[in-house]
């Protein structure tokens, strides 16, 4: 099937990227550490380990079926996932034989590398968006950056949006506390928390104390991580975003920090405060109002990671009613979704 070889060559740079030893991997790792965001460890834990470079027959399938048949597909990327342009390429190659792809302005390297080395994938700025002759358009940013790039668009032109998303984190009663917040720790640190699978919050099952336990336990575990794995430098802007988080989080709870990470908590929520993207997370405890509170950005979540007991949960359940296309994965794999389908499927019917 044509649409399944496209997609299986761009899994095999996938591997080339992957491998530190090979030409495009020295290239990879050359080209996108001054601008991906990440300290040198943080980019090659993203590449060595979110990378995608492999998929089962029965994924590829999957991820073909979600893809409509076009003749030409452009692709408009995102800055926050360095490693996001493979997947949101491949999709685009599974849907149209050539794929016109603006890469971000801030992030352009690894949709220049993919672009070199297959033929089918063009690269274009913002001039050219609005002269291409393609049916689909396959958008990834903010909801703002997105209402802004639909309006460049001919009106016949489908458009699928990837819009703002975020993760969940949901924690058993039963649960080891320790366990779940180093699997959260992984979850996190991928990607600094910028990612749309990345959770921004932990929603704690059971009794009160345990909300602070595992936000303590946490803390340690974030501490850890960052010894081996640096988050990426800050921009003042982003140091003073997460200062002013921080200070309203000490108000109305508490607050655990390091030289690297934020940890947020609030075990009597009255409304949910979303972290900045910079390693941080709010803790929040799951009492008989956490509907009310997490309500409002349950249209954002993209992925919940929780193990078993928690999917199966009443909330669990709930969840699963009120964002029926969000993802579920174990904690500490929500930034390894299966290669079924484009990583946020909000937008796929």
């Amino acid at each position: 099937m044509e649409r399944v070889g496209r997609v299986r060559r761009i899994l095999a740079v996938g591997r080339e990227l992957r491998a530190p030893g090979t030409p495009l991997g020295q290239r990879a790792r050359a080209e996108l550490l001054p601008t991906c965001g990440l300290s040198g460890p943080g980019l090659e834990l993203a590449l060595t380990q979110h990378l995608e470079a492999s998929a089962t027959d029965e994924e590829l399938r999957a991820f073909v079926s979600c893809a409509a048949t076009r003749s030409a597909c452009l692709v408009v990327l995102a800055a926050n996932v360095c490693t996001a342009a493979l997947r949101a390429v491949a999709f685009g190659l599974a849907t149209a034989p050539r794929v016109f792809v603006r890469p971000s302005r801030r992030d352009p390297a690894l949709a220049r590398i993919l672009a070199d080395v297959l033929h089918e994938v063009v690269l274009i700025d913002d001039v050219a968006v609005a002269a291409l002759e393609i049916d689909e358009a396959h958008l990834y940013g903010s909801d703002a950056a997105l209402d802004a790039i639909a309006h460049t668009l001919p009106a016949h032109i489908h458009r699928l949006r990837h819009g703002s998303g975020m993760g969940l984190a949901l924690i058993d009663e039963g649960a080891s506390l320790a366990d779940a917040a180093s699997r959260v720790a992984a979850d996190l640190v991928a990607f600094d928390g910028r990612g749309c699978l990345s959770p921004k919050v932990a929603l704690v099952q059971g009794p009160r104390e345990r909300t602070e336990s595992f936000a303590r336990a946490l803390d340690g575990e974030l501490a850890m991580f960052g010894a081996r794995v640096p988050r990426g430098e800050l921009d003042a802007a982003a140091r003073a975003e997460l200062t002013r988080f921080g200070g309203t989080m000490s108000a109305v709870g508490r607050v655990f920090s390091g030289s690297e990470h934020l940890v947020a908590l609030d075990d009597e929520p009255r409304a949910l405060l979303l972290p900045p993207a910079h390693r941080a997370l709010t803790v929040v405890h799951a009492s008989e109002r956490v509907d009310e509170v997490v309500a409002p950005w349950l249209p954002f979540v993209t992925c919940i990671g929780a193990d078993d007991a928690a999917r199966e949960s009443s909330l669990g359940r709930r969840f699963s009613a009120s964002c029926p296309r969000a993802r579920w994965a174990p904690l500490g794999a929500m930034q390894h979704p299966p290669f079924d389908g484009p990583v946020d499927l909000r937008a796929i019917a």
